[in-house]
């Protein structure tokens, strides 16, 4: 039977002591009871003083209010509030969520707060925009005519246009969620490469014959060695070979690239490399190019710096081709492959159940991919490639070195007030998402320290239920005489765990957790119970 608690000093006057101590976190109050409290100050306030609790900020006097004791501003407010400070954009009401400076009593997610008013970001920004399901759109074989009528070769191409505001209103920017046609981008362009080609050498050779000869038939130059080598682009007339190194393909091969061009400048040619940032420089002609740049920005910049560099004479038919602002020609010629479209490749891959790219490096080493799936898929499917978390299915996104410390990152999560961890899961693949947390805080912080803490949700969870007190609950769990943490997590799968038990002792009762030994007994036979 739980114990009769002290006669408590007042809430009132408790709190007060607490706010005189200068803490300014729950951990820290933790911590601090550790030393020891006064008798009639209890160590957990928010159970003894429940009826009276508006949360930690309160207790503290540090003035963050509980997410359900909020009061927000009414959503026209609100809404005024954006139109007032110049958002126009998600991306701006992201930015400006994360500032210090943003009122408490504005939901950093309207549309959860204001169900009944929502209707859209543009609605809710009072910008006039109207949400793609609710224009008038055209079909999606218009849609495919009209992306091949403007030369669109890649999604960067396409994102580039939408970005000029060159898009028809009648045409879905995010096209992928509005047509039930869509399987993937290459289906949708109609581009599928041969060998080890990809679209993006394809085009530049193409629209680069308009100004000087290049020899298509050439796919490998020999070497002083006598083994062949495979090259992009080349312009015989110049005695110069283009090469296009993509960032992921290239990240580790400095070396080898830089020694390929040694030997390519053996044998009489002279070789200009596209690099995609953050790549660098191997030699002083080579170009730098933002990968989600359009074909066009590429091959304009690729252009440019033939002239500025006098490796070509300058001409009014180069000057034109930089005024006009688009590809020339959509008739590349570009050659069917064997390989399976996109999203089948994904349907393939789900059915091996692997979870990262190193599994499927393992895999493709020892297993066998049928005809139709790439050894490479990262440069198979470059104009569709979301990542290996996309590609394999898991969902998970690698998280940049750029990310919000761990304190930070989980104050704006706690803010949201989410339930559980898959209210987080659906909440990591939406837009509202800031790009500066990652999506596994689990493994990317070394701080973590469980699910409930992130999500500030402990104590909601230990008054969800009368759960019985930690003694009480250590003798019950002794009494199962299970001897480790794995044979607990297997009896509570197979259901051998009394319901007045947690799931997850470790997290309900962390302030008097002792470890795994202690909660099963086995640190010390004689403290079993019988």
């Amino acid at each position: 039977m739980k114990k009769t608690s002290t006669r408590w000093r007042s809430f009132q006057i408790a709190k007060e002591w607490a706010q005189s101590l200068g803490l300014t976190s729950e951990t820290q109050w933790r911590v601090f009871r550790k030393a020891g409290l006064p008798t009639d100050i209890p160590s957990n306030p928010n159970r003894e003083y429940a009826d009276e609790w508006k949360g930690w900020g309160d207790w503290l006097g540090t003035e963050r209010v509980a997410d359900q004791h909020k009061h927000y501003r009414s959503y026209q407010e609100a809404s005024d509030w954006a139109k007032t400070n110049g958002i126009k954009k998600l991306n701006d009401w992201k930015r400006i969520t994360s500032e210090p400076t943003f009122p408490s009593d504005i939901p950093i997610v309207p549309y959860n707060t204001y169900r009944d008013e929502w209707v859209s970001w543009g609605s809710f920004l009072q910008t006039g925009y109207v949400h793609y399901k609710a224009r008038s759109r055209a079909t999606f074989e218009e849609a495919k005519a009209w992306a091949k009528e403007m030369r669109v070769y890649t999604s960067n191409d396409w994102y580039a246009l939408a970005k000029q505001g060159r898009m028809p209103p009648e045409i879905p920017v995010n096209i992928a969620q509005y047509y039930e046609e869509w399987s993937d981008w290459s289906n949708f362009l109609d581009n599928k490469i041969k060998g080890g080609a990809s679209i993006v050498e394809t085009v530049i050779s193409k629209e680069l014959c308009q100004f000087f000869k290049v020899d298509e038939s050439v796919r490998t130059i020999r070497l002083k060695t006598g083994r062949y080598k495979r090259v992009d682009i080349v312009l015989p007339d110049l005695n110069m070979l283009i090469e296009y190194d993509g960032a992921h393909w290239h990240k580790n091969q400095v070396e080898k690239d830089r020694r390929d061009n040694e030997l390519l400048g053996e044998v009489g040619w002279r070789v200009l490399r596209i690099r995609e940032l953050p790549l660098e420089r191997i030699s002083p002609i080579d170009l730098l190019v933002d990968p989600k740049d359009s074909l066009y920005e590429k091959m304009s910049s690729l252009l440019k710096k033939l002239v500025l560099d006098e490796l070509i004479p300058n001409s009014p038919e180069i000057q034109s081709y930089l005024k006009s602002g688009k590809l020339s020609s959509r008739s590349i010629g570009i050659q069917e492959n064997n390989w399976l479209s996109f999203s089948e490749a994904k349907r393939w891959v789900s059915v091996l159940a692997l979870k990262s790219e190193t599994e499927w490096r393992r895999h493709k080493k020892f297993g066998v991919l049928p005809e139709g799936i790439p050894a490479t898929p990262e440069e198979a499917y470059r104009t569709e490639w979301l990542g290996w978390g996309d590609f394999l299915g898991t969902g998970n996104k690698a998280p940049s070195k750029n990310m919000k410390p761990f304190g930070q990152a989980r104050d704006y999560i706690r803010a949201l007030n989410l339930k559980d961890s898959r209210a987080w899961r659906r909440f990591v693949k939406t837009e509202m998402c800031p790009d500066d947390i990652p999506s596994n805080p689990d493994t990317f912080y070394k701080e973590w320290v469980s699910w409930m803490d992130w999500l500030g949700t402990e104590h909601s969870a230990k008054r969800k239920r009368n759960w019985l007190s930690f003694e009480e609950a250590v003798l019950l769990s002794r009494s199962l005489n299970l001897k480790s943490e794995s044979e607990w997590r297997k009896a509570r799968k197979n259901g051998r765990i009394p319901p007045e038990l947690p799931a997850a002792p470790e997290q309900l009762y962390k302030a008097e957790w002792q470890g795994w030994k202690y909660w099963l007994g086995t640190l010390n036979k004689n403290l079993i119970s019988k």
